[in-house]
């Protein structure tokens, strides 16, 4: 059985790339290699600031969560306020349940959107496009 990986991209006899630039296959030319300007350093830089960015609050990830009064609301918050997005499957009253954290939310500007069951909280900066659920 010929894979894909097998027949593309078109190779000549010799095992080299086509010469119109496609992917390098089989036995490599190392002439080919020049063609590639990869600064090496500036992606370890990159790397290295992205890292530094990081920190151990656990931010910047979607929290799947239940909403239903047993987590305190100063925990909503603070995962909120760490760069975090909650999606929460509400199990009761999601007025009474939320009424403790989503003011503070929202005032921060934060975002809070109660869909289908689910109350999705985001951080500012992070808004929920709602433009698709709108009626024509």
């Amino acid at each position: 059985m010929t894979s894909l990986v097998d027949t593309w991209p078109p190779v000549d006899g010799h095992g080299d790339a086509p010469a119109d630039g496609g992917f390098l296959r089989g036995e490599r030319d190392s002439r080919h290699m020049s063609e590639f300007d990869l600064d090496l350093r500036a992606v370890e830089e990159h790397i290295d600031e992205a890292e530094d960015g990081e920190d151990d609050s656990g931010g910047g990830r979607i929290v799947l969560d239940v909403l239903d009064g047993t987590t305190a609301d100063d925990e909503w918050i603070e995962l909120i306020q760490t760069g975090n997005v909650l999606v929460l499957n509400v199990e009761g009253d999601v007025n009474k349940l939320a009424s403790g954290f989503a003011r503070e939310i929202r005032d921060a500007g934060g975002d809070l959107v109660h869909f289908r069951g689910f109350l999705i909280v985001a951080p500012p900066g992070i808004d929920v496009d709602r433009e698709r659920l709108q009626s024509d």
